[in-house]
């Protein structure tokens, strides 16, 4: 029986300088969640082989890791996982010296994960016209089927991420079979195709390759592999790396650049390749050779959920009164989330509307509704019905399951996101709108399999 080594230990990284929030459950990784809310906060998932329960506290984190490898250095793998090395705050003060704009993004501070490349680069192929909670399903199963058992923690099996040898072992039809069985759709040809390239290029090797060539020439060999265009490969080269610079654009980062540094693209309907490069270089010379890492703090300000827990946080507490009283009106602070809130309706009474929660999309994924738009844009808010909400359906949809019908090119595909080769949708409207198209199907509805198949 195999032995679970765990260990606890503390990193120094305060939480001026660290937001676990943002960082874990923003889209860069899809294997963490938020375990329990005040009065401790807490954070578990699994990186690195290792199952990891983090508590941040005000001057450092602290952390039980529990694993298969009793050799590890558990405070060196975390240090290393959050960058911990990294001047945020001394960063964050040059993009606002360089970026007017900068300053009103910036909330609590996003730390750039360091990841494995094997796993960023089937999570963000997963994640192609997708969102958050179903991505991290696909995972989940992934790593069930063909990864290794750590152990059962807080109501749920974790497992390793597989390793390319474990991978090896299926050819690429059973692959494919079991992926398509797992829901995966059309994603499942590309990624068992990109695995046996993978092995054809002897995995961890290449990658050290990567590392070492330059930004734009890692970049161009990633997209060689099937299925990843600019925007998968790019978040490669950024979060497993070390390319720093690199600047993934999507539709959350088109929309800033429109409505905030590139006002000549405002009528641009879609992101053309052309269009690509543009605003990835305005990025990379406005913020320098941290771009990358200045992308994520735009892009987590632009996530829904983060927009609602800022609002809230803003919003004054009301006491109760025994008489007539006059509130007193808190200010609330500067910045993206205040920019989103709407007054209620005005009648005999005013009454905070209640919204409904929307799960945010990662990347270049479709826009979830009219309701909700992306960017630091007015939100609009909507009456809470009194009658039933209809369930989402479950199993396969014709959107999940229709294959794309062409092969993906070098450079952008259209199973990524459309970026640099769609034609454009259409012309985006101001005010709450569904955003230009940059997806290669309909928002699939199913969630994947939890089962493990059998092999």
């Amino acid at each position: 029986m195999t032995t679970i080594i765990k260990r606890s230990g503390i990193i120094q990284l305060a939480a001026n300088v660290c937001d676990l929030e943002r960082t874990l459950l923003g889209g860069q990784s899809f294997r963490w969640r938020k375990l329990s809310d005040e009065p401790k906060v807490q954070y578990c998932g699994v990186a690195m082989n290792t199952y990891w329960v983090l508590t941040p506290e005000p001057k450092h984190i602290a952390y039980e890791a529990h694993s298969l490898d009793a050799e590890n250095n558990f405070d060196e793998l975390l240090s290393n996982y959050l960058r911990a090395d990294f001047d945020l705050e001394k960063q964050q003060r040059l993009w606002m010296q360089a970026d007017k704009q900068f300053a009103q993004f910036v909330s609590k501070p996003v730390r750039m994960l360091s990841q494995e490349p094997l796993e960023n680069i089937v999570s963000f192929m997963c994640s192609q016209n997708n969102n958050i909670k179903r991505i991290s399903a696909m995972i989940q199963w992934f790593c069930a089927a063909f990864g290794h058992k750590i152990g059962h923690f807080n109501n749920q099996d974790e497992y390793t991420f597989p390793t390319l040898t474990a991978l090896s072992k299926h050819s690429r039809s059973q692959m494919e079979k079991q992926l398509r069985v797992a829901k995966f759709g059309y994603r499942a040809k590309f990624i068992a195709r990109t695995l046996d390239h993978l092995k054809e290029r002897h995995g961890n090797f290449w990658f050290d390759q990567l590392r070492k060539r330059p930004y734009i020439e890692a970049r161009e060999a990633l997209v060689l592999l099937p299925g990843i265009g600019y925007k998968v490969a790019d978040c490669v080269c950024l979060m497993s790396l070390g390319h720093l610079e690199s600047v993934p654009i999507d539709t959350h980062i088109f929309k800033l650049a429109q409505r905030y540094y590139l006002p000549n693209l405002t009528k641009q309907k879609n992101i053309t390749k052309q269009i690509y490069a543009e605003v990835a270089k305005h990025f990379q010379q406005l913020h320098g050779k941290y771009a990358g890492w200045a992308q994520a703090v735009l892009f987590c300000a632009d996530l829904p959920q983060f927009q609602e827990q800022a609002e809230t946080a803003t919003k004054p507490a009301k006491e109760p009164t025994t008489g007539p009283a006059t509130e007193t009106a808190t200010k609330p602070s500067t910045g993206i989330a205040t920019k989103l809130a709407k007054e209620p309706a005005t009648g005999p009474t005013k009454e905070t509307a209640t919204k409904p929660t929307k799960e945010p999309t990662t990347g270049a994924t479709k826009e979830p509704t009219k309701e909700e738009t992306t960017g630091p844009t007015k939100e609009k808010t909507k009456e809470p019905t009194t009658g039933p909400t209809k369930e989402p359906t479950t199993g396969p949809t014709k959107e999940e399951t229709k294959e794309p019908t062409t092969e993906p090119t070098t450079g952008p595909t259209k199973e990524e996101t459309k970026e640099p080769t769609e034609e454009p949708a259409k012309e985006p409207t101001t005010g709450p709108s569904k955003e230009p198209n940059t997806d290669p199907a309909e928002e699939p509805t199913s969630e994947p399999i939890a089962k493990k198949p059998k092999t």
